[in-house]
């Protein structure tokens, strides 16, 4: 049974943090916000214009560029900048296009910083955008032009690895990544598995890029070692669908997308075991049961589970976790959200009447909007049944 959740907890899907503060954009709703993290104080710095104020997953990506922070758009139609000594927000619109789906599945996920620019990689948007932080020009290069071969959406996954001038990015075009020389702003792509299925977060050592596959059934890992050109793949116990692996010293580290397992795998023999205390931090509990975001700092690892609305910090020299919340009292979004949900669910019942939907997929919605809404695992199953009754 999912546990009721503490909607005032924050949720985001990344974040910025210093010393003394953590900006991030909410996950459930249209707020940019600075954490105390002495005080626990919550600031909310300002909105998206033009924006529901209940609208989930705005941005996936924070990156810091000098004085500058700077939201990459998943959701949202805006890039927004903030300057971190005013605290002011500037927000610029990206460029409409073609492709129907990338507002409704995701924008851009993955930044890059060289020089006065922040890169972002469109994940479903079908082009790289180079954002002059100072300027706040944006320069647009689309797959189709920039990159030799036939891209398949998404476009750019999770994390990227430089070797040199050139970005090893994550690609939907299944056994490939894409190579981008950042300076000529030309790629290629470059085939590493012999798999039928894409990667899905890269990240690198000294010596080899490391890749997760996207596939939650899939039990191997990919390690590609850029001098010799050799591709291996290492198995792992537990299939999942895993962010970029988080490497320190002899270990690498799987934290799932989704999924309830972390693993360690031992660079030094390749055996893989479950990482238990972290894994059991990750309980169903809420619409984001699941670890929303992965950072590395020295020994510390730092996430975030949807289920606990929770950080923690694992120290993986002493093995010690740490754990702590910070709250927003906040009136207006429990009515907006409540007012979303309910619209949702009468969409929903429309569209299963006139045979929009499937059977499936709308009890699936039906039970995750009606939970959500009313934090009740009870009625969900009586909710269910009074609708369809209704049809």
């Amino acid at each position: 049974m999912r546990s009721k959740v503490n909607r005032n907890r924050v949720v985001c899907l990344d974040w910025y943090e210093t010393e003394e503060y953590m900006w991030m954009c909410l996950a459930d709703r249209n707020a940019i916000c600075k954490v105390n993290k002495e005080t626990k104080e919550v600031t909310v710095l300002g909105h998206y214009p033009e924006t529901e104020y209940a609208q989930e997953n705005l941005s996936f990506t924070v990156v810091r560029n000098g004085d500058k922070l700077v939201f990459l758009p998943y959701c949202a139609d805006y890039v927004a900048i903030m300057d971190m000594n005013t605290e002011k927000l500037e927000f610029i619109s990206i460029k409409k296009c073609d492709y129907k789906d990338y507002d409704r599945i995701g924008k851009f996920a993955t930044g890059f910083i060289k020089d006065e620019y922040v890169y972002m990689f469109g994940m479903w948007y079908p082009a790289i955008v180079r954002l002059n932080v100072d300027s706040a020009e944006m320069d647009y290069f689309y797959y189709k032009d920039c990159v030799e071969g036939t891209c398949t959406a998404p476009y750019s996954q999770l994390g990227c690895a430089q070797v040199d001038d050139e970005l090893i990015l994550a690609t939907g075009k299944k056994g490939y990544v894409i190579k981008y020389d950042v300076v000529q702003n030309k790629g290629e792509l470059k085939r590493l598995a012999n798999k039928e299925i894409s990667f899905f977060g890269i990240t690198k050592d000294e010596q080899h890029i490391w890749m997760t596959f996207e596939d939650i059934k899939e039990k191997t890992i990919g390690c590609w070692n850029v001098k010799t050109n050799k591709t291996k793949m290492i198995p792992i116990p537990d299939s999942g669908l895993y962010y970029p692996p988080v490497i320190y010293k002899e270990h690498l580290y799987l934290f799932p997308f989704e999924g309830t397992k972390v693993q360690v795998l031992d660079l030094r023999n390749g055996e893989c075991r479950m990482q238990e205390k972290i894994s059991e931090l990750i309980v169903p509990g809420g619409e984001w049961a699941r670890i929303m975001a992965v950072k590395q700092r020295g020994d510390i690892i730092k996430f975030q589970t949807g289920g606990s609305r929770c950080w923690y910090e694992y120290d993986m020299k002493s093995s010690s976790l740490q754990e702590e919340y910070f709250e927003i009292d906040d009136i207006k979004f429990a009515y907006e959200r409540k007012r979303k949900k309910k619209q949702e669910i009468e969409k929903a019942e429309t569209d299963f009447a006139e045979r929009q939907l499937l059977l499936t997929e709308y009890v699936q919605m039906i039970d995750r909007k009606m939970w959500s809404a009313q934090n009740d695992a009870d009625g969900c199953g009586e909710n269910i049944y009074q609708t369809l009754k209704r049809l």
